[in-house]
């Protein structure tokens, strides 16, 4: 809910972020922010605190022209002695400039996984072509349903294939784009088979997953001439989806693995 007592901040909750969000709006409204000048000044790297089993990240931005400036600070937790990720949480501080006074508190969780998708749409709107496209996904969890979501309003998607190590997953996937969107969704039985589909007839692929141990899960061995990549990456800098290598230095890619 929103709460607001005389003339404390607004709070505004995942739920009522989640009621009042608008992928179209997000889209445009990214656009506008990128298109304006972006420097080290207002939009200066993040910063990154490690404790013990804990990651805090605070990320600032004052948009050119905008009335409001803030910052968004992530804090992530670890399992005890060296074990997996435990739960993150997010959090949106906006600084009114005109009244100089903190405006709002966001429960940042559901704005965080709608802005990726819908600043990846924005992206895909600039780098693929105009005509319709088929598309390769890396992953079925909820970053790459909202962004084969996002990527269907900047662009006629003619044909999905999916993978990801768990099949009830990617079934559930690959079921659920068909029935939502209108689009041929089928998923790949296996790592050689999404890769034989982008190697012959995707024109754009998504990664939207993490392998075990931080290794890439997408070569460039994987892509034909052309291919448009939308890889989400992350805010840290030891995890990653891409190879950084040239594809004739990769030596296997049977060196992959997938996520769960």
């Amino acid at each position: 809910m929103n709460a607001q007592v005389g003339d404390a901040p607004y709070f505004v909750s995942n739920q009522t972020a989640e009621t009042v969000f608008d992928m179209d709006e997000a889209i445009r409204a990214l656009q506008r922010a990128y298109a304006g000048p972006v420097t080290q000044a207002n939009s200066p790297s993040r910063t990154n605190v490690r404790g013990e089993g804990l990651d805090f990240r605070v990320l600032p931005a004052a948009p050119a022209g905008s009335r409001y400036f803030g910052a968004k600070m992530m804090g992530v937790t670890f399992q005890p002695g060296g074990g997996g990720f435990k739960g993150a949480g997010y959090v949106i501080v906006l600084f009114d400039r005109e009244k100089s006074e903190i405006e709002a508190f966001v429960d940042g969780k559901f704005i965080t996984g709608y802005r990726t998708a819908a600043t990846s749409a924005a992206a895909l709107d600039r780098l693929a072509g105009p005509g319709p496209f088929r598309l390769g996904v890396l992953g079925s969890g909820f970053e790459a349903t909202t962004h084969v979501r996002a990527f269907a309003r900047v662009r006629k998607i003619s044909e999905i294939t999916v993978h990801s190590p768990t099949p009830e997953r990617r079934a559930a996937f690959a079921r659920t784009m068909t029935e939502e969107l209108g689009i041929p969704c089928v998923a790949a039985e296996s790592a050689e088979a999404a890769r034989e589909y982008f190697r012959e007839s995707a024109d754009v692929i998504l990664t939207a997953a993490r392998s075990r141990g931080e290794k890439p899960i997408l070569f460039g061995d994987d892509l034909r001439p052309g291919t448009t990549v939308v890889s989400i990456g992350s805010t840290a800098p030891h995890q990653r989806e891409l190879d950084a290598v040239s594809s004739n230095a990769v030596t296997s890619s049977s060196a992959t693995t997938w996520p769960r």
